[in-house]
Order: C-alpha cells, then structure tokens, then sequence
C-alpha cells in the first residue's frame, strides 16, 4: 500500500506510515471518527442524471458480477479546502458502513472511486486485499 500523505510505499500492517507519520488516528481527526454509513453509489454532489445514475450502477453490478469477491464504490461530494482527496478516500474506505455490500464482502474487498467536482479532482483506493494484484 501507499501513504495516503506521501505517497510512499508501506507494509498494510503499520500502524503508520515509517516516512511522514500519518496513520488513520491523523485521517479521524480531520474527517471524524464515527464510521459513515453509505450505499455504493453516493452522489452527494448531485452530478449524475436519472439516466447517468444507472447506466453507473449497472457498470458497478458488471464488475461485481465479473470479480464476485469484491465491490465498487463511488463517492462524489465537495470537499472544499478541508480535505486532501487520498487521504479522504483512504479514510471513507476505512471507515464506512456500505449498506448494500453483503457482510461477507469486507471493506479490504472495496475499490472507492471519490469525485470533488469543485476541485475536478478524482482519485481511487481500493482495499488491502487488492494490495497485490494491483500495481501503479
């Protein structure tokens, strides 16, 4: 996995992170420590259409389908100056309740692709069980 902060290669079992420091104590203080409760696709921005919603939900049920051991989550909101777009991803992942995953599918299976339409900025973490099969 990577530094959500630096960016830096660090073993997923460290607490933090050897090269700045950062650890999900940072994150929780600067977006909560309360798990969220979330369904897989959350438009907070509002920016998807009746139709665009769901040709994205059928997108994300094909991957599901495709790859049953794992899930898609898409959050789109404004994060405005308070939050750094890895590190928010890293922290909703890590920290959500998603209320249409089965229990048996672990936020370790998720992908979470977060839009900040304002900053038109997008970004992607996935879990810890893609660690090795995902690369750069």
């Amino acid at each position: 996995m990577k530094c959500p902060r630096c960016v830096q290669r660090i073993h997923r079992a460290a607490a933090s992170c050897p090269h700045c420091g950062f650890s999900i104590a940072d994150a929780d203080t600067r977006f909560g420590a309360e798990d969220v409760r979330l369904r897989c696709l959350t438009d907070s921005a509002g920016i998807l259409r009746c139709g665009d919603r769901e040709r994205v939900e059928v997108a994300m049920e094909n991957v599901s389908r495709r790859f049953p051991q794992l899930f898609v989550a898409i959050y789109t909101g404004a994060l405005g100056e308070v939050a750094n777009l890895r590190q928010f991803g890293f922290w909703l992942l890590n920290r959500s309740a998603f209320e249409d995953v089965p229990a048996e599918k672990p936020n370790e299976a998720g992908i979470l692709i977060t839009i900040d339409p304002e900053s038109k900025a997008a970004g992607m973490v996935f879990g810890y069980l893609l660690d090795p099969l995902v690369a750069d």
